[in-house]
This record gives structure tokens, sequence and C-alpha cells, in this order.
């Protein structure tokens, strides 16, 4: 295992998670889906010197977990929203991971009733957001696992398998990796609860909001669609039996073999190409 981790994540990741997740990895070599336990033992051995606890409890909805750590004390513990779905409880473990990695000043957030009181750092939660994202779902395993599947919804359900992530979290991880051009939407009459899109989609709001209407109206609880629009963007829309419906607009998908070898060359400083031979479908 590399013995300056701590020297290269003080000095490095503070500006760049991206930096201290290859280092990590590199050193860990892990099977998907990654375990926390496993990160959380590196973590103790590298950087904090105190053993990391993970206890689940029912804390309000909006959290996913909690990291209780102060100098004094001698274990690190962190508490697991007990009342969100599991994957998302693995991303709150690995966010508060995060906070740990890059040396985040942390402390204790308080819980009274519903509310938590004290503030997380709005930078420190981004960069420890992107940590955790890169943490479960390295950029070479994803273009791996994308070069099997070209139907987006299937490729969503095999990384949720692989990686152990939720749903929104796959979806924003194809989005920022660029593995197709367009957005992914969910939503239901009342509530859009996300949407991800790359830069050069092109859909107005009007546009987007017609084609969501229309698609809720018409199916029906466990209906699926595909289709291709006039304008030749691909439609993928499921209906969940809770009545969320999720949409799917794929404008064009990327060049996913030149991003798997730019990914390699950077973790391992090789030409993949060199090595490999480049395809005629690359």
């Amino acid at each position: 295992m590399t013995k300056n981790i701590k020297k290269y994540i003080i000095t490095e990741a503070e500006m760049d998670p991206h930096a201290t997740v290859i280092m990590i990895l590199k050193d860990l070599n892990p099977s998907f889906p990654l375990s926390l336990r496993v990160l959380a033992d590196y973590i103790k051995e590298k950087i904090t010197d105190r053993p990391i606890e993970f206890h689940p409890y029912p804390l309000p909805t909006e959290a996913t977990a909690l990291c209780y750590c102060r100098p004094s004390f001698q274990k690190i513990r962190i508490l697991l929203n007990s009342n969100r779905p599991m994957e998302s409880q693995r991303f709150g473990g690995f966010h508060e991971l995060g906070h740990l990695a890059l040396e985040h000043k942390i402390g204790i957030l308080r819980i009274w009733g519903e509310d938590i009181t004290g503030e997380e750092d709005p930078l420190e939660r981004a960069q420890a957001d992107q940590f955790a994202v890169e943490m479960m779902m390295p950029e070479t395993h994803v273009f791996q696992v994308a070069t099997r599947f070209a139907h987006p919804l299937r490729l969503i359900n095999e990384m949720k398998k692989t990686f152990g992530a939720s749903m929104e979290a796959v979806i924003r991880r194809i989005v920022e990796l660029r593995i197709y051009h367009g957005g992914f939407f969910l939503y239901d009459p009342w509530k859009l609860y996300f949407a991800y899109y790359t830069h050069d989609f092109d859909y107005t709001s009007q546009k987007l909001k017609d084609i969501m209407i229309y698609e809720y109206r018409r199916l029906r609880p466990g209906d699926f669609v595909e289709r291709e629009l006039p304008d030749g963007t691909m439609e993928y829309c499921v209906k969940w039996r809770n009545g969320q419906v999720l949409l799917a607009l794929v404008q064009g998908r990327g060049s996913l073999y030149e991003s798997l070898a730019k990914s390699w060359s950077h973790w391992f400083g090789i030409n993949f190409w060199e090595k490999r031979g480049k395809p005629d479908f690359a």
C-alpha cells in the first residue's frame, strides 16, 4: 500500500477529490460493489488512526448519514439513516468517509426531534459528494459496464446492481461521464424529483413539459415506451407502480471506447490503443 497517502491527500485532494479516489482505489484494488467496511478500515489505517463504526439510526428524512467525530473521541461513529433505502445509506456512508479522507473539519451535528443543528460547508459537502460518487462508481469501471449496454434503462439497472448505488446516483454518474447526450427526469404531476442532463441537451422547458405531461397521462403503472421522436431523439419512458415516471431523452451516445482509453491512460499512465490496438468500432 502507498505509504505517503496522508501527505498526498492533504496537499492535493483538498482541491481535487478525484485525485484522492484514484490513489485509494489503486491502493485497494477492490471488488464492487465496494464495501463501506473495507474503505473505513483503509482510512483508519492511513488517515484517522481511530476505529470507524457504522450504526443504523432513524435520522430525519433529509439526511442520509451523520458523522460524530472530534479529536477527543476514541472512535468515529457514522450514523446511517435507517429511514432511507439501503443504497441511499451507502451513499451517505461514503459521503461521510469522504469528509474523513479529505481531511475536512467535521464536528458534531446535533439532532433535536426532526431538526438537525449545525452547518456543513457547501464546498466540503460538494467535495464529499463527488468523492462518494467516484468511489462507488469509478469511471473506468463505469465505462466497462456501459460498453455492454446500449439501452439506457438496462444500463441503469445493471449499474445499480454492480455498484450498489441508487438510481439517482447512477443517473448522475451516467450524465457526468457523458455516456449519453440528453437528459433523465423523474417526476409525477406534483413534483420533479430530479433532472440530470448534458450541457448540449437542447430541449426548451415547454417542449420538455409537453412530453412529460403526455407520457404521464397515457401510461399506466408498469407501462414502458420506447420511440423515436420527430427530431431524432430517442425516448425511453417507464411509469412505476407508485405513479412516478422516469423519462430518458437520448440525443446521442458518447464515444465509450475513447473514454475508456483516456480513463485507463489516466489511471495507469499507458497508451491504451498502443497496447490493445484501436478497434474499428471505437
